[in-house]
Parts: C-alpha cells; structure tokens; sequence
C-alpha cells in the first residue's frame, strides 16, 4: 500500500472514468461558445497588435519628419535675426522656442550654449519671468 504522501499512477481505465465524469457536466454548446468567443478574442488581439505597429510605424515617420525640420530649420527671420522667443525660468535659465519649426532649447541641448552667445543681451533682458 503506498504511503499517503505519494501519488497513484493515473491507468487508463481512470482516465476513461474522468473523461466519462467531465461529459456529464459539460455543455457542447456552451464550450462551442466559449471556444468561438476564444477565437474572437484572440482576432481582436492580432488585429490590435497590427494597429498598435501601425501607429508606432506612423509615429517614427512623423518624429522623422519634425527632426528633418528642425535640422534644416535656421532659426532666423529674413533679416538674419534670430527667430527666438525665449522665457527666463525660476531658477534663472533662459529657455527657447523656434516658432518656425517648434524645436525647444533648453540647457544642456547641444546648440544652447550657441543661442546664447548670439541672441542679443536685450533679447534675454526682455524674456518674461515665470
């Protein structure tokens, strides 16, 4: 006799029994429901999948798009002056903005230090306060 913390081999004819047991409780149509709402499911994931990478493609494109802008964007209005606006912050820190292609420096962006030095002193004395 085996001891009680050991399991019994499952025979074929237990198996038998248990799958005899599991018809009497199971509905056909309702397991052909849930099988049919299971595949619908799983349609409805794919197919946002595909939308989710299709947006995330559309993204990247646009993102591209707005860096080529930017990149070939001088930041300057006919006349050679810059196209600036800037905003001093709290902690003193003058940050910019092109209204041509909507590109924001801040510091630490690698052309910061630049506007800086070229975009007047006046420029940077008429930045709002926030």
């Amino acid at each position: 006799m085996p001891a009680k913390d050991e399991k019994q081999p499952i025979t074929p004819e237990m198996l038998e029994m248990m799958k005899a047991m599991k018809s009497i409780f199971v509905d056909e149509e309702d397991e052909a429901r849930k099988k049919e709402e299971r595949e619908l499911r799983a349609k409805e994931r794919d197919a946002k999948a595909r939308q989710n990478a299709i947006d995330r493609e559309t993204e990247q494109q646009r993102m591209a798009a707005k860096k080529a802008i930017q990149e070939s964007c001088l930041h300057q209005r006919e006349d050679n002056t810059y196209n600036l606006h800037g905003q001093r912050g709290c902690d003193g820190q003058v940050r910019f903005m092109c209204p041509l292609c909507l590109a924001q420096f801040v510091p630490g962006h690698p052309q910061y230090n630049d506007l800086i030095r070229r975009v007047s002193s006046e420029r940077l004395g008429n930045a709002r306060q926030v």
